[in-house]
C-alpha cells in the first residue's frame, strides 16, 4: 500500500483512463493500465492496483434487477431514481414523488439505450455508470413518507408559488421547470454547494481561529453531505478535508483524494462535478497556477460543453461564492420569508447572460487537434509555454482551426432528418431539414460542437415535424440569410451550390419533398427527403443520366421510396439511412435492403452507425460514424 500511495496520482490517471474505455474495451483497457502501471512502477504493488480496477470493474459491470418498491434516492422533473439494495430503477411518472420516501410502482419496463453520436449526451452511458440500466413509466403509490431532511425542504418548496417555487426547486434541489429562465449554473446544486463552504469559511474566517474554523468547517461539509446524499462536489471536498489531517505531501494527498472519488464513485469520470475541480486540485502542485487552471479549465470546458468561457475561467471563484450566497439565501427563505430569493437568483441569472457573449463554441476533437498538438510540442523549451499555449488555445478555437475541413455530416436525430454541410472554418453552413422538436438539443449540441455560430441557409424538404420540428429555433439562434421551403430550382451560394431536382407540388407533403443533388470534393450527393417512388420516377425521366456517389435514402429507408428503377439509375456507392427504432418505425424495410444488397450498394444507418460525417480532403474523402466504422471514398 505504501508504494500505491507513493504512486497514488499516476493510479488515478489509471484508473480513470480505464473508467474512460470501461464501456467497449474493458479487458484491454484494464490490460493496458496494468502494464502501463507494471512499466512505470516496476513494484508490486501492481497486484494491489489489478485488485483495485478489478473490484470496480466488477462494480460497475453488476447485472440490473428489475424492482419494484425502493426509495427515492433523486428526482428531477417527472421522473426518479428508485433504489432497492444494489439495483436502481428511472421511474417516469406524472408527479414527482418525494425525496427518500418509499414506493412501490408498476408499469412497462425497458432497457436504458443511448443514441449514439459524436457530441449527444450518452443517456445509456451516464445511467449505466451509477449502476442504471432499466427504466420503467407507470404510476407509483406511497409506501412510506419521507421523513428525511431534503424530502422536508422538498414539500415545503412545493406548496410555494410560482416563480419562487421553480427558483427554490432549482436552486436547493436542482429541479428544472419551463416557467424559469436561470442559467445552467443555478441548475447544478453541486457547484452552488462548493460556492456556500467558501463563503462559509470567509466568514468564520473573522471569528474562529484555524483550528476551530477547520474542524466546524469540515463538520459543515459532513452536514452538507449527509443532506444531499454525498455528491461529487461535497464528496470530493470531504475527502480532500479529511486527508488534509493527516501529513503526507500535497501530491500524495492529491493523488490519494482523486483515486478515492473515482473509486468510491466510478460514474463521476466523466462528470463536471469532478473533472472541473480535479483540474484545479493538479494545476496546484506545480508553480505557475494561474495559467496552468486557465489552460486545464480552457481544456476541460470544451471537451464537457463543447465551449469555453475565458472570463468564467477567470471569474470561476467569483461566481462560485456567489451561487454559495444565494443557495444560503434561498435555504433561509425556508424560514425566513421575507427574503428575496427571487431578486437574488434574478441579478446572477443575468451575470451569467452577460457572460454568454464571452463564450467560444467548439470542441477541441477534431481533425485540427494533432496540429495543435504538434504546436504546442514546439513550445515545450519556452519559459512562458503555458502563456502562449492558452493564447494557441482560444486562436484555435476562435478561428475553428480544431475542425479546418469541409464536411457533410448526417445528424442522428432519430427518426428524422438533419443534415450539415461545412465548409473550411465555417466560412459556409448549410442545414438540410432540422429533425423533430424532442431533438433539439441533440442538433444544438452537433452545432456547438463544431463552433457554428451562423447557418447560412437553411432547406426544410417539407413540413412533416420530423424534418422542420427545429426550424425555428435554427432560424432564431443561428440566424440564416436563406431559408427555403419551397422548390426554386438551382441555389447558388458562396462556395456551394444545390439543385432541387424536383418540381412537384401538391397537398402530399412526401410526393412535394425537396430533391436536393449537389457536388461536393468530387463526390456527388442526393438528399431524397421524404420523397415517394413517384417523385423518382418523375425525377429520373427528367434527368436521365442523373448518378451520384452518396444517396439519402427517402423517407428513412420507407418501402415508399428507393424503387429499382431509380436505384439501377443513379447507381450510388453508399447509401445513408437516417432512422429511428426498427421496434417502432420497421425502417429501413426490408425489401429497400434486398434491393440495396442486389446492387451490391453498401450502406450506413444513423440507428446503428449513429452520426455519420463525410470528411473532405484534397483528392480523398473519408466517411467516419459515431460506432467507429471508416470508409475511403475517391472521387
Amino acid at each position: 500500500m505504501k508504494n500505491l500511495a507513493e504512486h497514488s496520482t499516476l493510479f488515478a490517471a489509471v484508473l480513470y483512463f480505464f473508467l474512460m474505455f470501461h464501456d467497449r474495451f474493458a479487458a484491454a483497457a484494464f490490460t493496458i493500465a496494468l502494464c502501463f502501471w507494471l512499466i512505470r512502477t516496476r513494484n508490486r504493488s501492481v497486484l494491489i492496483a489489478g485488485v483495485l480496477l478489478g473490484l470496480t470493474w466488477l462494480r460497475i459491470s453488476l447485472p440490473a434487477q428489475r424492482i419494484s418498491e425502493g426509495r427515492v434516492v433523486s428526482v428531477s422533473t417527472h421522473s426518479a431514481v428508485v433504489r432497492k439494495g444494489l439495483s436502481s430503477v428511472v421511474l417516469y411518472c406524472a408527479e414527482t414523488p418525494v425525496l427518500d420516501s418509499k414506493i412501490s410502482f408498476h408499469g412497462d419496463y425497458e432497457t436504458i439505450t443511448g443514441q449514439k453520436g459524436f457530441w449527444a449526451f450518452n443517456t445509456a452511458g451516464w445511467y449505466n455508470d451509477r449502476g442504471i440500466r432499466l427504466s420503467c413509466r407507470g404510476e407509483y403509490t406511497v409506501v412510506r413518507e419521507s421523513r428525511s431532511l431534503r424530502g422536508l425542504i422538498q414539500r415545503k418548496i412545493m406548496r410555494m408559488a410560482d416563480p419562487e417555487q421553480s427558483i427554490m426547486a432549482r436552486i436547493l434541489l436542482g429541479l428544472t421547470a419551463d416557467e424559469t429562465t436561470l442559467r445552467s449554473a443555478l441548475r447544478n446544486t453541486g457547484f452552488s454547494l462548493s460556492g456556500v463552504l467558501m463563503v462559509l469559511d470567509a466568514m468564520l474566517k473573522r471569528v474562529l481561529l484555524p483550528e476551530k474554523r477547520r474542524k466546524v468547517m469540515n463538520g459543515i461539509c459532513l452536514g452538507l453531505n449527509l443532506l444531499y446524499h454525498f455528491p461529487p462536489v461535497l464528496l470530493q471536498n470531504l475527502i480532500f478535508r479529511l486527508l488534509a489531517e493527516i501529513d503526507v505531501p500535497a501530491s500524495v494527498r492529491t493523488g490519494c483524494g482523486l483515486s478515492v472519488m473515482l473509486l468510491v464513485q466510478p460514474h463521476v469520470w466523466r462528470s463536471a462535478a469532478f473533472v472541473l475541480p480535479a483540474v484545479f486540485r493538479l494545476s496546484a502542485l506545480s508553480g505557475r497556477r494561474r495559467k496552468k487552471v486557465n489552460l486545464y479549465s480552457l481544456t476541460a470546458q470544451s471537451l464537457l460543453f463543447k465551449s469555453m468561457n475565458p472570463l468564467g475561467s477567470y471569474l470561476y471563484g467569483g461566481l462560485l461564492k456567489a451561487g454559495g450566497f444565494v443557495w444560503l439565501s434561498a435555504f433561509g427563505r425556508l424560514f425566513l420569508p421575507f427574503i428575496p430569493v427571487v431578486s437574488a437568483a434574478g441579478i446572477l441569472d443575468r451575470v451569467y447572460s452577460v457572460m454568454d457573449f464571452f463564450t467560444l463554441t467548439g470542441s477541441i476533437l477534431g481533425a485540427g487537434l494533432p496540429f495543435f498538438l504538434l504546436l504546442l510540442f514546439s513550445l515545450r523549451q519556452s519559459t512562458r509555454r503555458e502563456l502562449y499555449a492558452v493564447i494557441l488555445l482560444l486562436g484555435f478555437q476562435i478561428t475553428g482551426l480544431f475542425h479546418p475541413f469541409a464536411e457533410v455530416s448526417f445528424i442522428n436525430v432519430g427518426q428524422g432528418d438533419a443534415i450539415l454541410i461545412r465548409m473550411p472554418f465555417n466560412r459556409e453552413n448549410i442545414m438540410i431539414d432540422t429533425g423533430k422538436p424532442s431533438q433539439q438539443r441533440t442538433v444544438e449540441t452537433f452545432l456547438q460542437a463544431k463552433g457554428i455560430r451562423r447557418i447560412h441557409a437553411l432547406f426544410i424538404t417539407h413540413d412533416d415535424s420530423d424534418h422542420s420540428g427545429n426550424a425555428g429555433y435554427i432560424a432564431e439562434v443561428y440566424k440564416p440569410k436563406f431559408i427555403i421551403t419551397e422548390h426554386q430550382g438551382l441555389w447558388h451560394g458562396r462556395f456551394t451550390d444545390l439543385l432541387d431536382l424536383s418540381h412537384i407540388s401538391d397537398d402530399d407533403l412526401n410526393h412535394s419533398s425537396l430533391m436536393l443533388y449537389g457536388e461536393f470534393n468530387g463526390l456527388e450527393y442526393l438528399f431524397m427527403g421524404d420523397a415517394d417512388e413517384v417523385a423518382e420516377r418523375t425525377v429520373i425521366r427528367e434527368y436521365n443520366d442523373l448518378q451520384c456517389d452518396v444517396l439519402k435514402l427517402s423517407h428513412h429507408g420507407s418501402n415508399t421510396g428507393s424503387c429499382s428503377e431509380f436505384l439501377d439509375q443513379v447507381q450510388p456507392v453508399l447509401g445513408i439511412v437516417s432512422c429511428g427504432a426498427y421496434s417502432v418505425y420497421h425502417h429501413p424495410d426490408r425489401d429497400v435492403i434486398q434491393r440495396l444488397m442486389a446492387r451490391r450498394i453498401r450502406y450506413l444507418s444513423t440507428r446503428e452507425d449513429g452520426d455519420i460525417t463525410v470528411l473532405m480532403f484534397a483528392g480523398i474523402n473519408l466517411v467516419i460514424t459515431a460506432s467507429g466504422k471508416i470508409v475511403i471514398m475517391n472521387p
